[in-house]
């Protein structure tokens, strides 16, 4: 979670845009200059990164690149971890599929499973309780797509293991919680 504090004091916007009608021309400089020091990195760098694990790759390469050259990369690769965990927490908090094999996966870990047999023993594990699974019977092709689109966001909060089998079909293991 990224905790922000509020502000006790609140300024009108009026004086805002007089404080930044007053500063306008050192603001500028300032901006300047920072630019002219990126473009010079990127013109004098031969070995800055070119692939990363962030989603949106060309932001956070620009960003790790400055941040690396000002003695900042640990900070910047930091809250990346910290942007991408909380995107992984909210694309898995309401998804119904993602909290069911959270609740199958704490009690077998290390079992390796086809998705089919995964979708038949969550099926089985939603029957047991009497609430009806999101996916019907008929639905587990559906079911393995759903898997393949939140298996990212599942590894943020268990270690897997992915198998191809005979017949292309997929085995998954949930070996640890992370």
């Amino acid at each position: 979670m990224i905790d922000l504090e509020r502000f006790d004091a609140f300024v009108n916007v009026q004086a805002l845009v007089q404080d930044v009608l007053d500063h306008r021309n050192q603001m500028l400089t300032e901006l300047v200059k920072q630019a002219q020091k990126i473009i010079a990195l990127y013109k004098h760098s031969p070995n800055l990164q070119t692939t990363t694990s962030f989603r949106m790759a060309d932001f956070a390469l620009f960003a790790l690149n400055i941040a690396e050259a000002h003695g900042m990369l640990k900070m910047v690769e930091e809250l990346f971890r910290k942007i991408s965990s909380q995107q992984s927490a909210f694309t898995l908090e309401d998804d119904p599929i993602a909290f069911a094999i959270s609740t199958w996966a704490d009690d077998n870990l290390g079992k390796e499973v086809s998705y089919k047999q995964l979708f038949d023993e969550l099926i089985d594990q939603y029957n047991k309780k009497g609430v009806m699974f999101p996916f019907r019977p008929e639905d587990q092709a559906k079911f393995s797509q759903h898997l393949r689109n939140i298996l990212d966001n599942l590894r943020s909060e268990y270690s897997i293991a992915l198998r191809k089998g005979h017949s292309r079909i997929n085995y998954i293991t949930f070996l640890s919680k992370v």
